[in-house]
């Protein structure tokens, strides 16, 4: 498999094989990103994120969210161990939002009312 954004994909797979099948490493694995990395013209290619107006845009808008993490993963080198992952959090209720329940996301926690 290839990843566009680390060149040693295949050691990283590896050794994280390793670990989970319990075999010893050399070395701890490490998740090691920086930043830095030109913009290797990402901005003319995508739309930018923009930062939610609402509060609840800042977890259900996932096109924004995904652009987001493609901002991020375009200027940020992935060393060591390093992939790139999306994690779309919708926090420790999510399970009543994949049910059909109505969210209420407020500024600093969500709540999801009763269907």
């Amino acid at each position: 498999m290839n990843n566009t954004y680390i060149d040693n994909w295949q050691a990283v797979e590896d050794r994280f094989e390793q670990w989970w099948d319990y075999k010893p490493l050399d070395k701890p694995l490490m998740r090691i990103v920086a930043s830095g990395k030109p913009d290797a013209g990402y901005s003319q290619k995508f739309p930018a994120y923009v930062k939610p107006r609402e509060p609840k845009d800042a977890y259900l808008d996932v096109r924004n969210i995904i652009m987001g993490y493609r901002s991020f993963f375009e200027t940020h080198y992935f060393l060591a161990d390093a992939f790139p992952t999306v994690d779309i959090n919708l926090g420790p209720g999510s399970m009543a939002l994949y049910l059909g329940g109505d969210p209420g996301v407020f500024t600093f926690y969500s709540r999801f009312f009763p269907i």
